[in-house]
């Protein structure tokens, strides 16, 4: 579901992921390290407004030494995802029936968030979780369901994005998982997320072949159709970044059109 509920321009100016294993937000920066490419970690807590969740597929296959991703659908019982890798089209199938499951795709969550840029202007980003950060995430859309039984308490207030601490993965590798926590807003700024909600929206009716009617709030999905198993990443910085690179491929963007976060984004809202 979206906060509120045919042009397709991104709206995103910043493509933002959980680095499980230094524990950190970063977005990855083409030009950085003389052209060689760079992910960069922004300041934490990062405060952010979700605007829209959509479901996805991440993660990496070692046999093709490539990563995988997808486009984002909104319910996974309905909308097929298309699964690529540079260069080809892995799969196209339901969710219960993608067989690169068995290959080192993981389930992976797009959020559409809404953050204060260094002028104090809210701008519209875009955070993919997966692995141990959408277990994270999973976790705290349920228990704050279930705390105050409002299925839109993820979108009530700010979401403030910090590291978590350490954990020992099933092989010895050591990572961070992300902790979420609710921050009240303002009435203006709740407002303001709801016009960049329009504008997500918008996007989102431009860029994917479904019909309106199969994206409405009542066809969202509440839940993911599986729980994910929290885990370290596998992937080294080099794989890493080449995820961040097909991911700007796919979305046809600019990687060095960034609106960086404000120090710390731990503004007022």
């Amino acid at each position: 579901m979206s906060r509120t509920s045919t042009e397709s321009n991104n709206p995103c100016q910043l493509f933002l992921s959980w680095a499980a294993r230094e524990g950190q937000l970063t977005f990855y920066d083409k030009a950085a390290n003389d052209g060689k490419g760079e992910n960069i970690a922004v300041g934490l807590p990062f405060t952010f407004l979700l605007l829209d969740s959509l479901s996805c597929i991440a993660g990496y296959s070692k046999a093709d030494k490539r990563s995988y991703y997808s486009n984002e659908i909104h319910s996974t019982k309905k909308e097929p995802l298309t699964v690529r890798m540079k260069g080809r089209v892995v799969e196209t199938n339901l969710y219960e029936d993608l067989f690169c499951m068995r290959k080192g795709a993981k389930y992976a969550k797009a959020l559409y968030v809404a953050y204060k840029d260094v002028d104090n202007k809210l701008v519209i980003g875009h955070i993919k979780v997966w692995g141990s950060a959408v277990s994270a995430w999973i976790d705290y859309d349920k228990n704050g369901k279930e705390a105050t039984g409002d299925k839109k308490y993820v979108y009530k207030g700010a979401i403030k994005m910090d590291r978590g601490g350490k954990l020992v993965g099933d092989q010895g590798g050591e990572y961070y998982p992300p902790t979420f926590t609710q921050v009240p807003i303002t009435d203006e700024t709740n407002q303001q997320a709801n016009d960049l909600t329009g504008v997500v929206e918008k996007y989102l009716l431009g860029s994917r072949p479904a019909s309106p009617a199969e994206i409405t709030p009542e066809a969202h999905e509440d839940n993911p159709p599986a729980r994910p198993q929290a885990e370290a990443p596998v992937q080294t910085t080099e794989e890493m970044a080449e995820e961040r690179l097909d991911d700007e491929r796919a979305r046809n963007v600019d990687p060095k059109n960034k609106n960086a976060p404000a120090p710390a984004n731990d503004l007022p809202f």
